[in-house]
Formats: structure tokens, C-alpha cells, sequence
């Protein structure tokens, strides 16, 4: 997800590099390898992605309708950060409304709010206007594993469980 100008520019210099790399995989002639192809594809598959993120982010900046759904807690950042790019507020201007400083936002968006305290990311929601209409939240009933040998089966079978777990809380309408 781009996040502000300067990414944008760095992505538009990646696209115009990836373009240029297929313009010349393309006047190669052996079609046939499979490597070869499978570079085209990779290089394809890229641009697609990047023209993709800067649609995105110029869609959000000119102010075109956008949904911005969030399916859990983990994907609040894209919120936050789609939200102050579709406002035109400026990280520089988030960062007043807040007392930080730019670079702070700049690295709060660069970590995508990981390393931000919750008392703070409230008080950004509250600086960009969010509120979360909570309609309904769903809290999943733990499963509790019974081992009574300790082989490495039912070590990486519970770990499976625990990465599981991870999604314990689920915001949003379904």
C-alpha cells in the first residue's frame, strides 16, 4: 500500500523499470523456455500490483468514493492510513493535530501502527474523525489441547492451534 508521495514516486520508478525489463524479455525470442516465461509472468504479475496500489492511492487522494473495509482488528492500519490519504491530511498535518512530529506519523504508518500505543491510535481515530460502529463482536471459544507425550507432532500441531488463535476478536458486519 503506497502511503504518501514519496512512495509513489518510488513505486512509479518501479513500474517504469518492470515495464521496461518485459519490453525487453519480450524481444527476446525464446518463447518456449520455461524460465523465461515464468520471468515474463513474474514481471507482469508485479505490474499489475503496482499500477494497482497507485490507482489506489491517486483514487484516494482525488477524492473518489472508496470502500475501506476492514474484515479484522489486524487491518486497522490500512484504515487509519487510508483514511488521513482520502481526508488530504498531510502526515506533517496529523502529526500537529496529535503534538508528534511528521517523521513520527511517517513511522507509525511505515510499521502500520504496530508500534503504537493503543491510548494513541484512539486519539488518532479521534484526529481523523473515525468512529467504528460496532454491531456485533465475536470472541471464539478457545480449544484446549490435552498432550500426554511430548512428540514433535504434537508440538507443531499445537502451534498450528495457537496461530490460530491469533484472530480471537472479529470487528464488523458480516
Amino acid at each position: 500500500m503506497i502511503k504518501n508521495n514519496n512512495e509513489l514516486k518510488s513505486v512509479q520508478n518501479k513500474l517504469k523499470e518492470l515495464s521496461i525489463a518485459l519490453e525487453k524479455h519480450r524481444d527476446k525470442e525464446v518463447q518456449s523456455d520455461v524460465l523465461s516465461q515464468m520471468n515474463k509472468d513474474s514481471l507482469k504479475s508485479y505490474i499489475q500490483e503496482f499500477e494497482q496500489e497507485i490507482k489506489q492511492y491517486l483514487d484516494l487522494k482525488q477524492g473518489k468514493a472508496c470502500i475501506i473495509n476492514i474484515e479484522n482488528i489486524d487491518r486497522l492500519h490500512e484504515l487509519l492510513i487510508k483514511s488521513r490519504i482520502a481526508f488530504k491530511i498531510s502526515q506533517e498535518e496529523l502529526g500537529k493535530k496529535l503534538g508528534v512530529s511528521q517523521q513520527q506519523v511517517q513511522r507509525w504508518e511505515s510499521s502500520n501502527y504496530e508500534t503504537i500505543t493503543w491510548s494513541k491510535m484512539l486519539d488518532v481515530f479521534e484526529a481523523l474523525g473515525i468512529t467504528i460502529p460496532l454491531s456485533h463482536v465475536v470472541i471464539k471459544q478457545p480449544e484446549f489441547l490435552i498432550v500426554t507425550e511430548y512428540k514433535i507432532d504434537s508440538i507443531l500441531n499445537a502451534n498450528e492451534i495457537i496461530k490460530g488463535r491469533k484472530k480471537l476478536m472479529v470487528i464488523g458486519e458480516n
